[in-house]
């Protein structure tokens, strides 16, 4: 699991409009860069925008 580049993901969608809309619309474009799943590709290709605005940093945090 790439942890970081997912959270690098959010961050930037939630920053970047235009990130956003290709990430919804063609999360394989958006993502070609990172270092992810297969399992992280296929969530990222189920999420709404609504789902991916809500994320917070500590989703990313391990508990203790």
């Amino acid at each position: 699991m790439a942890k970081a580049d997912v959270k690098k993901i959010i961050s930037e969608a939630k920053k970047n409009e235009k990130f956003m809309t290709t990430l919804l619309k063609n999360p394989e474009e958006a993502l070609m860069n990172y270092d992810i799943s297969k399992a992280e590709l296929e969530f990222f290709k189920s999420a709404d925008r609504k789902t991916l605005e809500g994320l917070k940093d500590s989703c990313f945090e391990l508990v203790k």
